[in-house]
C-alpha cells in the first residue's frame, strides 16, 4: 500500500483530504508561489480535526531559498511554536548562493524540530548536483526528500528518482511530488520503487489560485 501525503493550502482541502484517505498532511499557505509558513491559526484548526499526521511547511520568501539571517530567526521561532501545537514534523529547504544544500542552517533546523522529523523539499531540485545534495541532506539529519529528480515534475523526473533511490535509499526516504496524478502513478511505482508519495491532488483544469481538493481526487490516486 503506497502512502500518500497530501499538501493543502486552506481547511477544506485538508477535510477533503483527510476524507479521501490521505495518509499525512503538509499544511501550507500561498499556493501561487509553492507554500509559505501556514499561520498559527490554520494549523491549529487542521489540527483539531483530529487523527491524521501533520506536517508544516517553513519557508519565508517566494523568490529563492537562499534566506537572510532575519529569515532564519523566524523560521526557527516558528518551529518552536509549532512544536507547542504538537504537529508531527516540518517541511524545509535552504540553499546556498552556489545551489548546494545551506547546510550549516539545515543541522539547525533539524536541531530546533527535534525530535520531531523534518523533510527537505523541492529546493533538492535546484541543487546543480543531486547526488551531493542527496549525501548532505542525510548528513545533516532530514527522514525524506521530496523531489521532482531535477526536472519540472516528478514524471519526467521518474529516472533520476529511481537512481537516486537505488544509490541513497537505504539512508533516507525520497518522495516523489510533482504531477502525481491517477493516470501515472502506478508507472511512478513500477518505475522508482518509492513507498510514498506526495501531489496536491488538483484538477488538471483548475483554474483557482487557492486549491480545494476533492474526495475523489485522493481516493483515484490512492487507486489508481
Amino acid at each position: 500500500m503506497r502512502f500518500l501525503e497530501i499538501a493543502v493550502f486552506n481547511y477544506e482541502s485538508a477535510v477533503a483530504a483527510k476524507k479521501g484517505g490521505a495518509d499525512r498532511l503538509e499544511v501550507c499557505q500561498n499556493y501561487t508561489v509553492g507554500g509559505f509558513t501556514p499561520s498559527f491559526e490554520f494549523v491549529q484548526n487542521v489540527k483539531n480535526m483530529g487523527g491524521i499526521d501533520v506536517f508544516i511547511m517553513i519557508r519565508q520568501k517566494a523568490d529563492n531559498f537562499v534566506y537572510s539571517g532575519k529569515n532564519m530567526d523566524k523560521m526557527l521561532r516558528d518551529i518552536d511554536v509549532f512544536k507547542g501545537m504538537d504537529v508531527n514534523g516540518f517541511v524545509f529547504g535552504g540553499l546556498d548562493g552556489s545551489k548546494n544544500v545551506h547546510k550549516e542552517f539545515s543541522k539547525q533546523i533539524i536541531e530546533a524540530a527535534n525530535p520531531l522529523p523534518v523533510t527537505f523539499h523541492r529546493a533538492f531540485d535546484l541543487c546543480k548536483d543531486l547526488n551531493r545534495a542527496a549525501e548532505d541532506v542525510i548528513e545533516c539529519g532530514f527522514k525524506r526528500i521530496l523531489t521532482s529528480g531535477g526536472k519540472s515534475n516528478a514524471y519526467e523526473g521518474r529516472f533520476a528518482i529511481r537512481d537516486l533511490i537505488k544509490r541513497y535509499g537505504k539512508d533516507i526516504i525520497f518522495m516523489p511530488g510533482g504531477g502525481i496524478r491517477k493516470k501515472n502513478i502506478s508507472e511512478m511505482i513500477d518505475i522508482t520503487n518509492a513507498q510514498e508519495f506526495h501531489t496536491s491532488a488538483l484538477r488538471e483544469n483548475q483554474s483557482t489560485t487557492i486549491p480545494n481538493i476533492e474526495f475523489e481526487d485522493v481516493i483515484d490516486i490512492k487507486n489508481g
